[in-house]
Parts: C-alpha cells; sequence; structure tokens
C-alpha cells in the first residue's frame, strides 16, 4: 500500500512531497528496504521531500537536514552530523543516537569534574563556574583505563556488534558500548571520560553550555 500511494503521489509531478510516517506500521525488514526506496528516489527525481517521523534512525538516514520538534517547538534545525555531535539541550541529546547519550548531575570543584565524590576529570583552563550543571556523554566515547573511575556494573545487553554495559557511577546510571568485553567475571569497571567529548549543560533548563 505504501508503494502504491508514492506512485499515485509520482505520476502527479508535484514540486514537494509529504511523507507523515510512512514506514511505522511495517515490519523492521520491510522498514529497511522501502527506506533504501524512498532514499534511491529522492536521489533520482530531486524532489524537495518533507519526511514527518518518531523513529530517529528514519530522521538520520534519511535526512540531509533534520528538524526536532518537542511539544510543538522547534529545539534544533542541522545536519544529521551536526545534530549528533553539537546537540542543543538535553532533549535532543538524548533522542538522537542510540543507546542514548548519557546525561550526568555533575558539578565543579577546584578546577575538577565531579560526578557525586568522583573525580571525572581535571579542568586545566575551566570556562564554567557552575557548582551544578550537567555533563552529556555518548556511551561509544567512554574508554575503558585501569586507573579510571570505578563503575559498577548492572547489567549486560549483547547487541551483535557490540556490547552495551549498564552501570552505577555513585547513584546514578550510565551506559557504555564495547566492541567486545574484558576477560573474566566482572562487577565493576574502570572508565575515563575523553574531556573533548563530554557536553556541558545548564542544570535548570538543560541547554549546551559548551
Amino acid at each position: 500500500m505504501q508503494r502504491v500511494a508514492v506512485a499515485r503521489a509520482l505520476i502527479k509531478d508535484p514540486l514537494m512531497f509529504l511523507f507523515d510516517e510512512p514506514l511505522s506500521n511495517l515490519d523492521a525488514n520491510l522498514r529497511n528496504k522501502l527506506r533504501e526506496e524512498l532514499r534511491n528516489l529522492h536521489k533520482l527525481l530531486k524532489v524537495t521531500t518533507l519526511y514527518v517521523t518518531h523513529d530517529q534512525t528514519e530522521a538520520m538516514s534519511l535526512g540531509d537536514r533534520i528538524v526536532i520538534i518537542d511539544n510543538g517547538k522547534i529545539q534544533q534545525i542541522g545536519t544529521p552530523q551536526e545534530i549528533f555531535n553539537k546537540p542543543k539541550n538535553i532533549f535532543v541529546a538524548k533522542f538522537i543516537g542510540y543507546p542514548s547519550m548519557n546525561i550526568l548531575k555533575a558539578k565543579i570543584e577546584d578546577s575538577n569534574l565531579m560526578v557525586g565524590n568522583k573525580k571525572i576529570q581535571e579542568l586545566s583552563n575551566p570556562k564554567l563556574k557552575d557548582n551544578h550543571l550537567k555533563i552529556g556523554i555518548r556511551p561509544c566515547d567512554i574508554i575503558l583505563k585501569d586507573n579510571g573511575v570505578k563503575c559498577y556494573i548492572q547489567s549486560y545487553d549483547y547487541q551483535g556488534s557490540s556490547w552495551v554495559l549498564s552501570l552505577l557511577i555513585e547513584d546514578q546510571n550510565l551506559l557504555i558500548e564495547l566492541s567486545e568485553l574484558p576477560s573474566g567475571k566482572m562487577e565493576t569497571i574502570n572508565i575515563f571520560f575523553p574531556i573533548k567529548k563530554i557536553l556541558f549543560f545548564d542544570n535548570e533548563f538543560g541547554n549546551l553550555l559548551s
């Protein structure tokens, strides 16, 4: 039915296509196949297309520019790369990307970035002076390090090409994505937050600070 609906629109030679969640009721395999067909049609016809979806994977794979809306308000407009790497607020940060970006309550004390009582990073030239803020980091950007921050492992989730571990740091939950697991049975793991991968958000409104 989706193919027939697209064909009917094509024969009218429109100036713009509007797709309103055209793949939402399909199984995963057919959804992937039709997504590729829509992508090829767009390249062939070069017709401006507005595609509405709640599936962030569809938005990232099909869109040249993405408009993210929450409760009728535009949160951010940009390319998939811009939105993924520099989300303007916590809503966008958690909406785009799977597994979702980690958002942690943090603070800065004596030029040290802290989560609870654990030192995450030393800030050599801190621009932020907030006592309380929130930080974001994607699970794939956290790395293992022997002298890193000790976290307790709550669960393992095998994704085929990777493992997603649910951790507990102080009293906050954290996800980390690894291509493979260290050998041996583990109850704890030591992790490191690369400073260039950390995003800072204000604690009150959740907007990006830097």
